[in-house]
């Protein structure tokens, strides 16, 4: 635990020395996004992924980032979120498991410096503790050039609902993720975005049904993520996406087990 600790307090001693000495988040990669209403996020179906997982093994996952026309359906590739992580405890720890999600272009090597990073650090997932500890619910923040730019963490509310809570990097927080706590995934599920007043902003971030050869017989999923109107700049816009990263692991991922 006292290792986990290090870690949460090492990236929060990042982005101190990253304000110290003047760095500021380069938005400039991923201006993609800027004319963006919405994105697609899908997890491609992989020959190896379904191999391994016939014999019980965990493959880190790996999710397209896409622009889908309404109109046409055509989709255009913005960029990759690629899982880094540690094969063992990918096997022991499941969806709980420390990982890190770096942003590439399709066409970029792997060893290539990433878009943003999107770190989750384990969490023991006790409900009485905050997400900012090693034994609270899950949390994630999201880097941009070695300059945290915001985190979103997973709420206990001791009702039929679960929340998410959105925070830039000033520690204000931005808007919050709300849905009941039962689900049919035989249909879209709907996670309702509200502003800081806990107002319906009437955007959603959705898993979206797949149909069903795809639900029943692989382990992958796709987002659309709703960017309402006050998270619309570009660093608000990759908080919502690392935002849907966390409904997967907390939710989607677990099923894969």
């Amino acid at each position: 635990m006292a290792t986990e600790q290090k870690e949460d307090t090492g990236l929060q001693a990042a982005d101190a020395v990253g304000q110290a000495t003047g760095l500021k988040a380069d938005y400039s990669k991923v201006s993609c996004l800027e004319p963006l209403n919405s994105v697609f996020i899908k997890q491609p179906i992989r020959t190896k992924e379904l191999l391994l997982e016939c014999f019980g093994c965990e493959m880190s996952n790996l999710y397209e980032v896409l622009n889908v026309d309404e109109a046409s359906k055509v989709s255009n590739p913005l960029f990759n979120l690629k899982e880094d992580s540690n094969c063992c405890l990918r096997q022991c720890c499941g969806a709980q498991r420390p990982l890190t999600l770096n942003a590439r272009f399709p066409e970029q090597d792997d060893d290539a410096p990433p878009l943003f990073e999107v770190e989750k650090p384990y969490r023991m997932g006790c409900f009485c503790c905050p997400a900012t500890t090693c034994a609270g619910r899950n949390y994630m923040d999201v880097i941009v050039n070695g300059v945290v730019i915001g985190s979103v963490r997973e709420q206990c509310l001791c009702t039929c609902k679960v929340r998410f809570s959105i925070y830039d990097e000033n520690e204000t927080l931005l808007c919050y993720l709300e849905r009941c706590a039962c689900m049919c995934e035989c249909f879209d599920v709907n996670f309702n975005i509200l502003d800081a007043d806990e107002q319906d902003t009437g955007a959603t971030i959705s898993k979206v049904f797949s149909g069903w050869a795809v639900e029943l017989f692989t382990t992958n999923d796709q987002f659309k993520v709703e960017f309402p109107e006050m998270m619309r700049t570009t660093q608000r816009k990759l908080l919502m996406i690392a935002a849907a990263m966390m409904v997967e692991f907390t939710f989607f991922e677990k099923k894969k087990k």
